[in-house]
């Protein structure tokens, strides 16, 4: 016998409206909750391809580079300025971007003496004049929240890829190098030329003189390597053996002859303070390197760091 106004169908039947509107909006939670985690899964892995990135090498890789000057400047600055483009960026200087790319050719040919002749294009837009500094990035020992240094970060991008959007380019790659006068340069306190794998950005920052410009071509030569996949080969102010080292099987092993290219120090002996670099010539591809780029297979990498120095670079 069933209690009045309580029958089965009501106590177990059907939900009541009531229920009804509970159990869809738990559905509706449920369901955006679900996509929020898709979305989030979607991004990691674009993040992670972005990141995981190399060429193929059977093409050219384009790379736009954009020379970023202060907007007014003195007699003096402007001559150094007027003569940028075919000085150090376009000429038959040592420090240009066409002998970089001989360079990189040259430094492919010792690991793949068969291959694309021209691994690596130039583009050069500028000098663009700008009226303000970039956003402060985090620096270098910096105690910040993972919020500020996000922040930070984002501001610091988002100026570049501005000024890229205002000067369009069908390569892939790029490379932003802003000139700074010498007054600027506590500004730029512990910030360093970086590169951002995501967006395939490089950032290099350089004084406005002669001595800036030769060492700007050295830097995008640096992070050009960083966006093909290459990590630093240094460990605070020392080159990282043997990864960090041209030759680490050399006997004696010091003085080395070259400086690695993601270490850009010269190892002069142990204890001693490294050799600094005057112009890109002095820097060579080392095997790890040349592994994390894509021109050799691990196997050869690990024969050569197992001291089968015949798996190495084939000087011409």
């Amino acid at each position: 016998m069933h209690a009045p106004g309580v029958g089965p169908e009501s106590a177990w039947g059907a939900p009541q409206p009531e229920q009804g509107r509970r159990l869809s909006f738990a559905k509706v939670r449920v369901l955006i909750l679900l996509a929020v985690l898709l979305g989030v899964a979607l991004k990691y892995g674009q993040v992670k391809l972005a990141e995981s990135w190399t060429p193929d090498w059977e093409r050219t890789e384009h790379v736009v580079v954009r020379l970023i000057v202060p907007g007014s400047l003195d007699s003096d600055e402007e001559e150094l300025i007027g003569g940028l483009r075919e000085y150090a960026f376009l000429g038959d200087e040592i420090a240009s971007l066409d002998a970089l790319r001989d360079w990189i050719k040259q430094e492919q040919r010792r690991f793949r003496p068969v291959g694309n002749s021209t691994p690596v294009g130039f583009d050069v837009q500028g000098p663009i004049a700008v009226s303000a500094m970039p956003p402060s990035p985090p620096r270098s020992g910096e105690e910040l929240s993972f919020m500020q240094r996000y922040e930070r970060t984002k501001a610091f991008l988002d100026y570049f890829h501005q000024i890229g959007e205002q000067n369009p380019s069908e390569a892939a790659n790029s490379i932003y190098v802003l000139f700074y006068r010498p007054s600027e340069a506590p500004y730029l306190d512990k910030v360093h030329s970086v590169a951002d794998r995501r967006s395939r950005s490089g950032f290099v920052f350089a004084p406005l003189n002669r001595h800036g410009i030769e060492s700007a071509v050295i830097n995008v030569g640096h992070e050009l390597f960083h966006l093909f996949g290459a990590t630093d080969k240094y460990e605070g102010q020392r080159c990282a053996f043997p990864t960090g080292y041209v030759a680490p099987f050399a006997e004696p092993r010091h003085p080395q002859e070259h400086a690695e290219v993601m270490a850009q120090g010269i190892p002069l002996g142990p204890g001693e303070k490294e050799g600094s670099l005057k112009s890109f010539d002095q820097m060579r591809v080392g095997v790890e390197t040349a592994w994390e780029i894509g021109w050799i297979e691990q196997d050869r990498r690990d024969r050569y760091y197992a001291g089968d120095t015949s798996a190495g670079p084939k000087d011409e």
